[in-house]
């Protein structure tokens, strides 16, 4: 096939993608446009999800560098750091992490054992309860009733 031939056969094709790449950011932005009316945090998570998209598409390029160009997050990325973190600061974090990780272990035990408690506890009112149920029916039943 010859060149010529060739482009004017994908013509065509390129000419539906492009309808469908526009069809997408139109989408979007109406999608941006609502939720900022709903004063809805407006991340690209939230964009793909409220827009119906999958995630994944927003790593198509013209859908990056459009969002990545949108004044809605422009904001975002005034107020997120521009340089990677660093691995110092990342080993802190992870410390930080781990610490809070620690302490929730053991608050998750601590519970444990409450529950632990709190059902012997159960246990044992409902054996007093059945008990007492036991003696009220005996008392109730030897009573003589006068007439």
């Amino acid at each position: 096939m010859h060149r010529h031939k060739q482009k004017n056969a994908n013509y065509g094709i390129t000419l539906a993608q492009e309808k469908q790449r526009q069809a997408t950011l139109r989408l979007l932005e109406q999608t941006i446009q609502e939720m900022q009316q709903k004063h809805l945090p407006i991340t690209k998570t939230s964009v793909a999800d409220e827009a119906g998209v999958s995630r994944q598409s927003l790593y198509a390029p013209y859908i990056k560098d459009f969002l990545d160009g949108h004044p809605a997050f422009q904001t975002n990325l005034a107020k997120a750091d521009k340089s990677p973190p660093t691995i110092a600061y990342l080993q802190i974090e992870n410390e930080k992490q781990k610490q809070k990780l620690l302490s929730l272990q053991e608050e998750l035990r601590k519970t444990k054992k409450l529950l632990q408690m709190s059902k012997q506890s159960y246990a044992e009112l409902n054996r007093e309860y059945q008990k007492l149920l036991g003696r009220y029916q005996t008392d109730v039943g030897q009573k003589f009733i006068h007439f």
